[in-house]
């Protein structure tokens, strides 16, 4: 998980600039937020706990990604070892704690590059699984007001797992506590408010635009009954191939390696076991169910927080059954094996992504004081190349650089244009917004980037750019 880290390298891809931004702007104005990213339904936002996680080691690290880099593979090893407490607590097995700890720990490798919002979900959901498991065996208050406190906490990270999550357990743990005649328990469930209270303030401070969003998005006339077989289709598709491929293998080969642990668990005389696959499965299938009436795309991020809660499950599964250990044994060397690339480093390994790469063009690009820049890239945001030009002008303040302002000297740095996207290019950007039409009098290429050195006369430094051009974070 931290060989990139050795080699002072991060995957800086536009959501991690974004976010590093947004702390950046909290720090230096000292104003606090109340939203996160923006989630994928238009007007509505994510919690803005992942940033006050992050913000006491951005502070400390005085904003350096390599820094926050070990701040993540800490968060990572914390929870591989809490799995591992809560797994090994549940099974008294030492083996199948340790091989689904390993299968764990594999499958946040990705995701540990280049932490976003969605990183604690996917390290603190089986939490949720657990206690709730623990409490449907023995509903005691305290243990569901941590169990909702700490799914409120996960809709924080990821709104678009843990709201539809809280939709489907709600049910049945009114069910249970109609069973158990323990229905003075229901208030226990308001604790799941709590981590909510930065939406609603939110909200209260702008008419309700996240609720008046959410409600339009779920009741747009396009929702017609055609668009709804096809998602349906589309969810059948990615629940029982996408949701459930956690060992690195073919699709189908995983789903069939899933059903063998389930047929196996069910055929066990543990009751537990049995009462852990049926709230999995209620869980699952329900989640998906209730994505039925979100028209976008459920992107992988959505649903990966239930990797967590599978290796978990197999874990449990894994104890009552000697062919299932055998099961997990081999699926864990394959996993290990697929996930090897993951786990080395190569100089290209980040693209245009690596912030390595950024460090380098921002070192370039203010290699001499006084300078202006202007920084493209086709979405119009540029946020990895802000933030780098940002690091760079703080860690030399002698640079006295000056972001999107026309001087003597001045830098322009380009992403590539996808051609499949002829209406924004760089070209046009430079001509039409920035109002630099001449030759440069140098350019250095770089993977995915090009430097571009202008020397500007008065006249031309006169010429006022875009007063639309994007420089800030309005927009993120």
């Amino acid at each position: 998980m931290s060989i990139h880290l050795w080699h002072g390298d991060v995957l800086f891809h536009t959501d991690v600039a974004r976010d590093f931004l947004i702390m950046d702007e909290i720090v230096l104005t000292k104003s606090p937020t109340l939203i996160g990213p923006r989630s994928g339904i238009p007007g509505v936002f994510h919690g803005p706990l992942w940033y006050y996680i992050n913000l006491p080691f951005f502070i400390i690290s005085k904003g350096n990604p390599i820094t926050m880099g070990w701040f993540w593979w800490f968060l990572g090893i914390a929870s591989a070892l809490l799995f591992l407490y809560l797994i090994f607590k549940k099974t008294e097995n030492l083996t199948v704690s340790l091989l689904a700890t390993i299968g764990f720990s594999l499958s946040l490798l990705p995701s540990a590059a280049y932490p976003t919002n969605n990183y604690l979900a996917n390290l603190l959901s089986f939490v949720i699984f657990y206690i709730f498991l623990k409490w449907y065996k023995n509903p005691k208050f305290i243990i569901s007001a941590l169990g909702w406190f700490i799914l409120g906490l996960l809709v924080q990270f990821q709104m678009a797992f843990a709201v539809p999550l809280a939709m489907i357990l709600f049910p049945i743990f009114i069910y249970r506590l109609a069973k158990t005649k323990q229905l003075k328990q229901i208030p226990s469930a308001l604790t799941f408010l709590i981590p909510l209270s930065t939406f609603l303030l939110f909200d209260l401070r702008h008419d309700f635009l996240q609720i008046r969003s959410a409600i339009s998005y779920i009741t747009y006339p396009g929702n017609e009954d055609a668009g709804i077989l096809l998602r349906v289709l589309d969810r059948i598709k990615l629940l029982f191939l996408d949701g459930v491929n956690i060992f690195g293998l073919n699709k189908y080969l995983s789903l069939l390696v899933i059903s063998i642990f389930l047929f196996l668990g069910f055929k066990t005389k543990k009751q537990e076991v049995k009462l852990s696959i049926k709230l999995f499965i209620y869980l699952y299938v329900g989640w998906w169910i209730t994505t039925v009436v979100f028209s976008g795309t459920v992107w992988l991020y959505y649903f990966s927080p239930f990797f967590g809660i599978l290796f978990f499950l197999i874990a449990i599964v894994t104890n009552g059954s000697k062919k299932a250990k055998i099961l997990l044994l081999i699926a864990t060397i394959i996993l290990a094996f697929t996930a090897k690339d993951s786990m080395r480093y190569y100089n290209n390994r980040f693209d245009v992504s690596s912030w390595k790469l950024l460090s380098q063009i921002s070192a370039e690009g203010l290699s001499k004081p006084n300078r202006g820049y202007f920084l493209y890239s086709q979405d119009q945001f540029a946020y990895p190349l802000k933030y780098a030009f940002k690091f760079y002008q703080r860690q030399h303040p002698n640079s006295q650089a000056t972001s999107y302002s026309k001087q003597a000297q001045t830098i322009l740095v380009k992403g590539e244009d996808d051609p499949k996207n002829p209406f924004s290019t760089s070209e046009d950007w430079q001509l039409n917004k920035i109002r630099i039409n001449k030759q440069p009098e140098k350019i250095i290429d770089y993977p995915g980037y090009t430097l571009e050195l202008y020397d500007l006369n008065e006249e031309e430094i006169n010429i006022s750019i875009d007063p639309n051009l994007i420089t800030n974070m309005h927009f993120r």
